[in-house]
């Protein structure tokens, strides 16, 4: 393991999944439907800025949409608003947080699906959420700059809405997984990659959260073969066909926007200088 592999490492602290899961949880939503059987279904969705989700198609398509439930449960920091306003609540030692308060939300328009109806891809707008609810930045890892040995047994999180027994409303779950394969298919164009985690209904069109601060991909089936599912393994879509139908109906939001060369510039030399204050800092420890 090279020493910015550790460093890394070291920065997946309990305290950043903390931050991930109580952010990340209130940017998803659960998505239920009536199904073609007649049966109820459910899935997810994540929002990505300016009240648009997106989810995976085969959750909405030809199905009939009984509601997106956001997630509420849950507070952030003034630092972390969308809009500044005045919050609602302080935690103790008077910390201003900010409190989810959806009102009747609903779609307003969509489905979107991609231009492909092979790729399980679809967006939405919803109209009713709570103006400040998270928007989880998407990659920007397209296809054709993966480099498989830089994903492999790196980590995230995975949220989802898998069916709970004996639940009364949607219960949200997240789960640490890990990338254990990179997958070129036959199938289409695009990338998928394999990751170690619950391969249950419900996960569908969830977003895995990587470590490295981004949206990796969405989640969209088990690892199958011969029909009969891969216990612990599912795989997930990555990002660029996330983007395309984003990009393809108008709804790309500002804070989804490719950074400009500058931006990536300042971006790698601010990390540049990050990893070499940690490093002094490091030399300066052992050394004492």
């Amino acid at each position: 393991m090279t020493s910015e592999e550790a460093e890394r490492r070291a920065e997946w602290s309990e305290d950043f999944q903390r931050s991930i899961l109580r952010v990340g949880a209130l940017a998803c939503a659960a998505v239920v439907v009536r199904l073609p059987s007649g049966d109820e279904g459910i899935g997810t969705a994540f929002h990505v800025g300016e009240g648009v989700y997106l989810t995976a198609r085969h959750v909405l398509e030809d199905n009939k949409v009984l509601s997106v439930v956001p997630y509420s449960r849950g507070w952030i920091f003034r630092d972390e608003l969308i809009e500044e306003v005045r919050t609602r609540g302080m935690l103790n030692g008077e910390v201003p947080i900010w409190s989810m308060h959806h009102e009747k939300p609903h779609v307003l328009r969509g489905p979107f699906f991609h231009n492909d109806d092979a790729i399980d891809v679809a967006a939405f707008v919803m109209a009713g959420i709570d103006r400040n609810t998270p928007a989880m930045a998407l990659g920007f890892h397209y296809d054709d700059w993966i480099v498989d040995e830089d994903w492999l047994l790196t980590k995230g999180i995975v949220f989802g809405y898998p069916p709970v027994p004996t639940a009364k409303d949607p219960i949200q779950l997240a789960a640490t997984v890990e990338v254990n394969g990179v997958v070129d298919t036959y199938r289409d164009r695009y990338v998928r990659f394999v990751v170690s985690g619950p391969s249950r209904g419900g996960f569908s069109g969830g977003p895995v959260f990587h470590e490295r601060g981004f949206v990796l991909g969405m989640v969209i089936e088990s690892l199958e073969q011969f029909g009969k599912p891969e216990p612990g393994f599912f795989t997930i879509l990555s990002i660029e066909p996330l983007h395309e139908v984003l990009e393809q109906h108008g709804l790309t939001p500002q804070r989804q926007l490719p950074p400009t060369v500058e931006e990536t510039i300042a971006t790698a030399r601010e990390d540049l200088e990050a990893r070499q204050t940690a490093r002094a800092a490091k030399r300066s420890g052992s050394t004492e």
